[in-house]
């Protein structure tokens, strides 16, 4: 009994450790399966975040590489093989300098060594993805380490820059094209001369706008042609576009002319328009081409040409810049022929003048000689009136010079020689006086006065007093008051003497029984008047419109010149700003001088 109880006892204890053993068997199970749990979800989000990682490794705008010592690609991502242009399986195990070009696949090189050196390095590269497709690239290079440890694989990382080198490309041939623009505008402000224009901006063209070749053709009317005026770049005439090239063919500067501005090609290689130069521009590199019409006036005159080494190079807003540039170009070429046409003016306008000096010299000439011819008629007649002054004054003398004679043998007392001397000595002093009167009537006046008309018209009467008696001509003069003007004196006698004289001539000619000369002066508003008016029937009205003109006579050549009324004319009307006129009166002709008060 005893024995059976503690057997009894000990199946309890053993019950009680199962079971707790059988407990902790449980809790066991269920960490472990919690556990389990957690590590399935733990390895289902380690995919996740594999596969987040991994898209984000694949589809990053950034590609990535590994390379080993030769540049052989181990292993990239979908970014990378996506800038390199090809599969990832064809990239694998390939060569990455099989994708450059000679002078990039040294700068790769040159990298890549600073690399291997435990260098982080970087370098601008140019990839050739196809024919005439380029990718710019940044190849950031540094050694891979595996666990701390060194690796024999290189990492590198590869971002597109071809935006940003084209933006760079961009910018900078603006600026380039701005300061073209800007030397533009001071080539076109300082040279006068159109061939010197444009040899400056294809030269500019080239040497700051960075084209590879500038050309000018200038259009022949008559044949259509347009031929190179000025270039520089590439020595080779075959590039230039607008050389001999017609008007009417297809090429881009016919084109250009016909429609009155721009042509561009961006791909020379292969416009149909630029066919003729394809192997032309290749062997010279020459990739866009542009042709601007010039014009004059709106009409086209000829072709502004412009290549570039560079696909594409020719942008809207290079092209919209390049259009302004020829327009002020245009703007020049229309001052140009506008200066032209303006030192053609001038030059017949000089050689009008001098046309019109030399007839004016020529007039002054003939008027001088006028005026000499007239003086030595004037001396004609002061000869003559100088002796019918004298002619009664040496009868005196000569009565005088007779009677001594004669008293001699009679006896002459001293009283009496006496008083024939003094009375021959005044009238030697008279005759003297007559020659200075005649003297100081013919000297030129070579300023203006003041002087009395009243004087002058009396002084002038006293030379052809003596002249007038012989012929028994009546002579009268009349004056409301004393009259003063402005001028010169000695050649308005002249006139005065010019018209009574021809009044004398007249009055002989026609064999007036009762010749008279009536001379008048008055005042007429602002004017003073003098009025000569004759009684010789007149001048005859077909004749009266030329009695002025140089050389009109009706004394025949022997008798007058016909220079002394035009000279009065000139006289009163240039010199003294006045007028001479002549009328018919009822029984014959009236001179009428009138000058300002």
């Amino acid at each position: 009994m005893g024995t059976g109880k503690r057997k009894q006892g000990t199946d309890r204890e053993l019950d009680q450790l199962v079971a707790e053993r059988t407990r902790e068997l449980e809790e066991r199970c269920a960490a472990l399966e919690r556990r389990g749990l957690r590590l399935k979800e733990s390895v289902r989000e380690l995919k996740r975040s594999c596969y987040r990682y991994w898209s984000l490794y694949n589809w990053s705008p950034v590609g990535y590489l590994a390379v080993d010592h030769e540049l052989r690609i181990a292993e990239l991502n979908m970014a990378a093989a996506r800038l390199l242009g090809a599969r990832r399986s064809d990239l694998v195990g390939s060569s990455l300098e099989r994708l450059l070009n000679s002078d990039n696949r040294e700068r790769l090189q040159e990298s890549f060594s600073n690399c291997m050196k435990n260098k982080h390095d970087e370098v601008e590269v140019q990839v050739t993805l196809q024919e005439n497709q380029y990718l710019y690239v940044q190849i950031f290079c540094e050694p891979y380490h595996m666990h701390g440890k060194p690796s024999t694989l290189y990492r590198m990382a590869i971002i597109d820059i071809s935006k940003l080198k084209e933006a760079e490309s961009k910018l900078h041939r603006l600026n380039r094209l701005y300061a073209l623009l800007s030397a533009t505008g001071k080539a076109i402000v300082h040279n006068a001369d159109r061939k010197e224009l444009f040899e400056e901006i294809c030269r500019i063209a080239v040497e700051q706008g960075g084209f590879t070749k500038a050309c000018i053709g200038w259009l022949d009317n008559e044949t259509g042609i347009v031929s190179s005026v000025a270039t520089a770049g590439v020595r080779n005439e075959e590039l230039c576009i607008c050389f001999n090239e017609s008007l009417y063919s297809p090429g881009p500067i016919a084109a250009a002319i016909r429609d009155g501005r721009h042509y561009v090609s961006n791909d020379c290689l292969r416009d149909p328009n630029t066919a003729y130069r394809h192997s032309t521009c290749g062997q010279y590199g020459i990739r866009a081409s542009a042709v601007f019409a010039l014009t004059r006036a709106g009409a086209p005159v000829g072709a502004f040409s412009l290549a570039a080494g560079e696909y594409g190079y020719f942008d809207p807003q290079m092209v919209d810049l390049l259009d302004q540039m020829v327009a002020d170009i245009s703007f020049a070429l229309e001052h140009m022929e506008q200066e032209d046409r303006r030192r053609e003016a001038e030059v017949a306008l000089q050689r009008e003048t001098l046309e019109k000096l030399h007839a004016v010299v020529e007039l002054r000439r003939k008027e001088q000689l006028l005026l000499n011819q007239s003086r030595q008629a004037a001396m004609g007649e002061l000869l003559g009136n100088i002796a019918h002054h004298w002619r009664q004054p040496l009868n005196v003398i000569a009565l005088i010079i007779q009677d001594l004679d004669l008293q001699f043998d009679q006896g002459v007392t001293r009283e009496y020689l006496a008083a024939s001397t003094r009375k021959a000595m005044q009238v030697i002093l008279q005759l003297s006086q007559t020659i200075n009167d005649f003297r100081d009537f013919f000297r030129p006046d070579h300023t203006r006065s003041l002087f009395r008309l009243n004087d002058a018209v009396a002084r002038t009467m006293s030379l052809v007093e003596a002249s007038f008696r012989n012929f028994q001509f009546s002579t009268s003069v009349s004056s409301e008051e004393d009259i003063f003007v402005n001028g010169y004196q000695h050649e308005f006698s002249q006139v005065l003497l010019n018209i009574m004289l021809n009044a004398r001539d007249a009055f002989a000619e026609r064999r007036v029984t009762d010749p008279k000369l009536e001379i008048h002066l008055f005042r007429e508003g602002e004017w003073c008047v003098v009025t000569v008016v004759d009684n010789a029937g007149g001048i005859p009205e077909d004749i009266l419109p030329l009695i002025f003109d140089p050389y009109f006579t009706t004394k025949g050549p022997d008798r007058g010149s016909g220079i002394g009324l035009y000279m009065a004319k000139t006289i009163i009307e240039n010199n003294m700003n006045g007028r001479l006129t002549v009328t018919n009166t009822g029984q014959g002709a009236e001179f009428r001088i009138e000058l300002p008060a």
